[in-house]
């Protein structure tokens, strides 16, 4: 029997999943760019794309990202 290596899941800082969202719905790169740059599944950018609109400023609020 061989041994397999378990994943870790990942979780995105709320300002990572605005800066990436903003990315996608901006157009300025496209779902299969973004997934390259930062190895997150195109079905979570379109999420975090679709979410933008209605909770852009609560993404940005939610964590002192800058300040770490």
């Amino acid at each position: 029997m061989g041994s397999t290596m378990v994943k870790k899941r990942r979780r995105h800082l709320p300002a990572c999943k605005f800066w990436i969202g903003l990315g996608a719905l901006e157009g300025s790169k496209t779902i299969g760019q973004l997934y390259s740059e930062h190895e997150t599944h195109p079905k979570l950018i379109q999420a975090w794309k679709r979410q933008l609109p209605d909770d852009g400023p609560s993404f940005k609020s939610e964590d002192n990202f800058f300040t770490r």
